[in-house]
């Protein structure tokens, strides 16, 4: 008889548990067990509360963190600052002690200014400035004309010819209210009633106001009793047609 060869790996090795001294007497705790089932969310709510804390002490340490290094850039551009102002009043410090130098400077910063511009003075005849402007008001309209004066030892002067001067006392005086008469009689003349219009803060002259814009009807559903008594004379109504064209047709 043949015998088949198994192949088995190493034996097992087999570990010895040493067992402590066992206790003499095992003691349940009902109240410590009854805890324990009924503590869970209370275990929860602690284990949320030590995570906030935990989180609230990091945030206090990085804001901290955050504090000292503007602390410290604060600090660096103080230094960078007075090393800044110290260099300057060294500069400043040097310049004062070497006068001739500071004369150098002027010099050549005259010369410069001097070769590329000459000054030739005060000129004696200003150009004048002449313009015409209107200010419009809600109470006033009326025309500002700005000019050049000259000062002479009699007070202002206009800086004007005879012939311009002419021509301001030939054009219409400017009332009290600022409006023009030539204008007012102009208007007058227009109205087509004889008579001069009378100005006043609604209808000023010489100014347009804006035209009202007609107010749309609003739409406006009908109610229900409102619609009961339209369909009641629509009806009449037809029912009274019908009489006439039947009264017609029949004569």
């Amino acid at each position: 008889m043949a015998t088949r060869a198994t192949s088995r790996g190493p034996a097992t090795k087999k570990r010895k548990i040493q067992m402590g001294k066992a206790p003499a007497e095992i003691l349940f705790d009902t109240a410590a067990r009854e805890d324990y089932l009924t503590g869970f969310h209370k275990r929860k709510l602690q284990r949320i509360k030590q995570a906030q804390e935990l989180a609230a002490q990091a945030a206090k340490e990085e804001k901290k963190l955050h504090r000292r290094e503007i602390r410290e850039e604060r600090r660096k551009e103080l230094a960078d600052h007075v090393l800044a102002v110290q260099k300057a009043i060294e500069s400043a410090n040097g310049v004062l002690d070497n006068p001739s130098q500071l004369d150098s400077d002027n010099d050549s910063s005259s010369s410069s200014t001097s070769d590329t511009e000459e000054w030739t003075g005060i000129s004696d005849d200003p150009k004048p400035t002449l313009h015409d402007a209107e200010y419009i008001d809600e109470d006033a309209y009326a025309t500002v004309t700005v000019e050049t004066v000259d000062i002479t030892k009699d007070g202002f002067e206009a800086h004007n010819s005879d012939e311009e001067e002419e021509e301001e006392e030939s054009k219409p005086a400017i009332g009290a209210t600022g409006t023009i008469a030539g204008g007012a009689a102009e208007a007058g003349k227009l109205s087509g009633a004889g008579k001069k219009r009378v100005w006043t803060k609604d209808k000023p002259l010489g100014l347009r106001r804006p035209s009202k814009k007609k107010r749309e009807k609003k739409f406006r559903y009908e109610s229900k009793t409102e619609r009961k008594v339209n369909r009641e004379k629509q009806r009449v109504k037809n029912k009274t047609q019908a009489a006439a064209r039947k009264a017609k047709a029949g004569g």
